[in-house]
């Protein structure tokens, strides 16, 4: 059986990163599924405590999960977050719009990844 990954993803990348090891892109997205979309909701939680250190954290440590799951497409917009958050002042009603607005497209992906790991459990059998 031929897999191939949804297009929505950077499907270019994720072959070359994971080739035909389905059982790891399978574990990758549901990584991505179970641990770093809750952080990254977390993240509207500490803009509104306006805790830019924190904020600071969380935001860089996202990058490479986005990126390993094929979404790079949506670094920069984790890059533009980072310094927005390194301006003085920090725009917080900006960086809401900006967050609000990011978390729509990731949002708009979780179903790919949910159909993505069904797909790869019937072609590893688990």
């Amino acid at each position: 059986m031929k897999y191939e990954l949804n297009p929505a993803l950077d499907v270019d990348y994720l072959k070359n990163l994971f080739k035909e090891d389905y059982d790891v892109v399978k574990a990758i997205f549901e990584t991505f599924l179970n641990e770093v979309i809750p952080k990254w909701e977390n993240i509207s939680a500490l803009l509104e405590e306006k805790n830019r250190s924190r904020l600071k954290q969380e935001v860089h440590g996202l990058k490479p999960a986005i990126t390993i799951v094929g979404l790079s497409r949506l670094k920069p917009a984790f890059e533009e977050m980072e310094e927005m958050l390194f301006a003085e002042p920090v725009d917080y009603a900006a960086l809401r719009v900006y967050y609000d607005n990011l978390a729509a497209e990731i949002n708009r992906m979780v179903p790919v990844f949910r159909e993505e790991i069904e797909k790869l459990s019937k072609l590893t059998g688990g």
